[in-house]
């Protein structure tokens, strides 16, 4: 652990720029010996001239900002497991559904056109229309897009239907049951 010794540094070499127009040089009474007018002493052996410490605090202040930068690029996307909503967005724009089977980053409600490009806006339990909600979920070509080992499967809206065969969701997007996504069945 560093121990900085800043202040004395900066209070003796106040001091001693004093008394070398005066023509006396103490240095050896000084915390900061062996070091020039300027210069920080960080923990017993280790020094830093101000430029020096300016451009070590940048190099660790671009660091977190690139660091930053990567993780928002990395965000998690529309399908993806979660325990808490946190895990989908830090910026409270997507939600956990913790009822689906390992947790499902989604956007609820959602409106045609209004899901991220990798989703599409599907409407469940339409009829009637006071039951009716609507969750962005993951777009996908074939199941091995999906989560399989939790039980998710690529289906068309019309396949999920209950035991009268009555839909249960339907595409709210422009592509209608064209449309695939990831669910459990």
């Amino acid at each position: 652990m560093f121990t900085w010794s800043l202040v004395p540094c900066i209070r003796d070499s106040l001091q001693f720029s004093g008394r070398r127009r005066l023509g006396r040089d103490h240095r050896s009474e000084s915390p900061c010996r062996g070091t020039s007018k300027g210069t920080l002493a960080v923990g017993s052996d280790l020094l830093y001239s101000p430029a020096a410490y300016m451009d070590h605090t940048f190099r660790h202040a671009a660091l977190l900002g690139l660091a930053l930068v990567l993780a928002a690029g990395c965000s998690p996307a529309i399908g993806d497991d979660c325990e808490t909503s946190i895990d989908c967005s830090v910026n409270g724009d997507r939600i956990c559904d913790v009822a689906s089977p390992g947790g499902y980053c989604t956007v609820q409600p959602c409106d045609p056109g209004n899901c991220p490009d990798e989703a599409v806006c599907v409407e469940f339990l339409f009829d009637p229309a006071r039951l009716s909600s609507s969750w962005c979920m993951a777009s996908c070509e074939g199941s091995d897009d999906c989560r399989t080992e939790d039980g998710y499967t690529c289906v068309h809206a019309s396949q999920m239907v209950d035991e009268a065969l009555e839909p249960l969701a339907r595409v709210l997007d422009a592509s209608g049951d064209g449309a695939r996504f990831c669910a459990v069945q």
